[in-house]
């Protein structure tokens, strides 16, 4: 039988994206959110790992006896949920696992890039969807339920809406202004602050303060859009101008500098973080807990080994599912962003740098190699204007 040669152009030959393959990119999205679904939530609710949780937060220890913090705002119906992801997160970031709060540290790398990404986005020209115009939405979907379930959403509404209205360069250079500080302060610090005992050691800090860091890190995305408000108004304040719609002139764009540069110190931050976490692994001491298969593929359904909790299983089996599929639809945002279908060559090299340089940086570099070749929005300055 003869190969079929369209088959050959389809793998090894790739095109750009049309009309025609939105609904496939879509269908693409929607799989990877029930996915997430079925392997994050359906895979916790068979090994125990919810009911753990809602036992934990109501009683008030964890399975080993330690502690738990019940009490934040004197609201039952904020502090029990508040206290359920406090649970969740606790044995991942408290250091006493270093495989687990390794592998958290550079699972957080990417999710905090998505404010980055999100917060860009939402600042473009034009009527957008209440998803892409407001990111924090998103991000507070995120953090209560994973990134796995929110960016696929996010992603295929995002596709869906740059499929009808091509999305243009970012022209409100006080908005601009405001990315960097957005994605330092309100999403990179509460990070590292949250992240600190993975290389300070879990003695630095007791279980009851470790869990009050865990619960004032869940609103964290307000704090990043309080951030985008107030560093926005205040160049627009310290520039003299008399509101925040800035005058664009005819010459270059200088918010979309200000977004690319952006994107670097992203792009910068993730690979030194990815970094580290690679470095840890190759130099670890006790290679049971520190190691890639261990850290990264999720097997079996009960979670790792040399885990006998199952809330501290449970957990670390979510969050390997969370990784993966967050992984997948990352890339495939990336190929969209490019405007390319995928091909074998592109897959392998996404594969490759992915691994090299974490999944964030590979789409925060196409973003950052996108925005300079984006249309300006022409009739937005002049409305601006």
């Amino acid at each position: 039988m003869q190969n079929d040669p369209s088959l050959k152009v389809s793998l090894f030959n790739s095109r750009t994206l049309t009309s025609s393959d939105l609904p496939s990119i879509e269908r693409c999205f929607r799989f990877l959110f029930y996915a997430a679904v079925v392997l994050l939530w359906g895979a916790s609710v068979l090994n125990g790992t919810i009911k753990a949780l809602l036992v934990a937060a109501w009683v008030g220890h964890l399975e080993n006896g330690i502690p738990l913090k019940t009490a934040y705002t004197g609201l039952f119906l904020l502090d029990y949920p508040l206290s359920v992801l406090v649970a969740f997160f606790f044995h991942g970031t408290s250091g006493r696992d270093e495989g687990y709060s390794i592998f958290l540290f550079d699972l957080y790398i990417t999710l905090q890039l998505g404010y980055l990404w999100l917060y860009a986005e939402s600042i473009r020209p034009g009527k957008k969807p209440i998803w892409v115009q407001n990111p924090i939405y998103i991000a507070l979907l995120w953090q209560a339920c994973g990134g796995a379930v929110a960016m696929p959403l996010y992603f295929g509404v995002y596709t869906s809406w740059a499929s009808r209205i091509k999305p243009a360069q970012i022209m409100d250079i006080h908005k601009a202004r405001a990315l960097p500080v957005t994605f330092a302060l309100g999403a990179v610090a509460p990070m590292l602050f949250l992240m600190a005992p993975t290389w300070l050691g879990p003695e630095v800090r007791s279980p009851t303060t470790q869990q009050l860091i865990i619960a004032v890190f869940q609103p964290s995305p307000i704090l990043a859009s309080l951030l985008t408000s107030l560093v926005s108004r205040a160049s627009a304040y310290l520039s003299g101008a008399q509101n925040i719609t800035p005058k664009i002139e005819s010459h270059d764009n200088e918010a979309s500098s200000w977004i690319q540069r952006a994107y670097l110190i992203g792009a910068a931050a993730s690979i030194v973080g990815h970094f580290y976490v690679l470095t840890r692994i190759f130099i670890a001491v006790d290679s049971n807990f520190v190691n890639t298969t261990r850290m990264y593929l999720p097997f079996p359904i009960s979670g790792p080994a040399h885990v006998t909790d199952v809330l501290a299983r449970g957990s670390f089996l979510f969050l390997k599912w969370d990784n993966i599929i967050l992984g997948l639809a990352n890339l495939t945002w990336a190929l969209v962003l490019l405007g390319r279908t995928p091909t074998i060559g592109i897959i392998l090299a996404f594969a490759m740098w992915s691994i090299a340089l974490g999944p964030g940086t590979v789409v925060t570099i196409v973003l950052y190699l996108r925005e300079s070749r984006l249309p300006r929005a022409k009739d937005e300055i002049e409305k601006g204007e």
